[in-house]
This record gives C-alpha cells, sequence and structure tokens, in this order.
C-alpha cells in the first residue's frame, strides 16, 4: 500500500494515521526457508514535527518454518515498532542515516518499508528449541525423542580403505 503525504508535507495535517493488513509474496521470503506467511497487521503514524515528517510504524505476523535440526514445524512471530525520519528527494532535511527513508513524489511505499524491516530481521538459523539434537544422519530418527541405536563408528564407505591405514605401518 502507498501513501499520500501531501497533506502533511503541505502542512494541511500535522499527523496522519493509518492501518492495514498486507498480504506478502511468500517467494519474497523463500530464500530464508519460509514455507508459509500469515497476514501481517500494520498501523502506524506520520508526524510532522516543525519541517521535519516521521514515520511511526508497527507490524506483527507469523512465518512457518521447518526446524533446520529436525524438520519439526515451527512458527515464528515477527513482531516490531520502528521510526524512520522521511527525506524528500531535493529537500532541506539535514541527517541521513539507517533510521532515514527517502521519498519521491510525497508517496511512501509502506509494503516496502516492512518487506525491507522483515528481511533485515529473518534469522539465519531456525530452531524449535536451542537444545534440539536434530535427526541421525544414518537411520532419520529424530534423537529428540529417543536414542538412536545405530552404530557410532560407521565409516564413509568412499574412505573404507583408509580405516586401518595407520595400523598397517
Amino acid at each position: 500500500m502507498v501513501l499520500n503525504l501531501t497533506n502533511v508535507i503541505s502542512g494541511k495535517l500535522s499527523q496522519m494515521p493509518f492501518e492495514m493488513t498486507l498480504t506478502l509474496d511468500l517467494s519474497d521470503f523463500e530464500v530464508f526457508g519460509a514455507e508459509g506467511v500469515s497476514p501481517f497487521q500494520v498501523k502506524g503514524m506520520v508526524e510532522r514535527r516543525g519541517v521535519e515528517l516521521e514515520i511511526d510504524v508497527h507490524y506483527s505476523g507469523t512465518f512457518n518454518f521447518s526446524c533446520n535440526r529436525c524438520l519439526n514445524p515451527v512458527e515464528l512471530k515477527f513482531e516490531r515498532d520502528l521510526t524512520k525520519q522521511i527525506i524528500r528527494q531535493g529537500g532541506e532535511f539535514i541527517e541521513e542515516d539507517e533510521q532515514s527513508l527517502f521519498i519521491e513524489d510525497y508517496n511512501v511505499d509502506i509494503e516496502r518499508l516492512v518487506v525491507d524491516e522483515i528481511h533485515l530481521s529473518m534469522p539465519i538459523q531456525v530452531l524449535c528449541d536451542p537444545s534440539c539434537k536434530g535427526i541421525c544422519p544414518n537411520c532419520g530418527k529424530s534423537l529428540n525423542e529417543d536414542e538412536c541405536t545405530c552404530s557410532e563408528d560407521r565409516v564413509d564407505p568412499r574412505l573404507e580403505s583408509l580405516k586401518n591405514f595407520f595400523s598397517q605401518n
């Protein structure tokens, strides 16, 4: 959704609240291993403070993943508050940093803002529990549920010929 800020920039409004439900495209998040996404609730306020414009946004929603160790389903909630200073291209606003949001034509793309923030907060590794033991590489049994009876000294068949290398000398 795109917000037109003409009335706030011109001074007709000092504040402009907004609220929306964003249905995010799962393909934007598959690279992170996301398997499902719920609609995100977004609400916020654009506010004029003197010559500066500021946008406050709160968003929340959930993503579905598989645990990176045991492949059990994991639901992660994403919820965040963020504040950014709005800077118009060619405007007179001063500082530029990661808290700045550049706009053209008096429009702010709220969906792009939220998607970019979610991308930055995606976890590198998703675990169902920090103590997850994963699955047995031999039989595929979940090590969280029960101990595996597979032999620990199994040798890769490609390296089998090197198994007794040092004992022969």
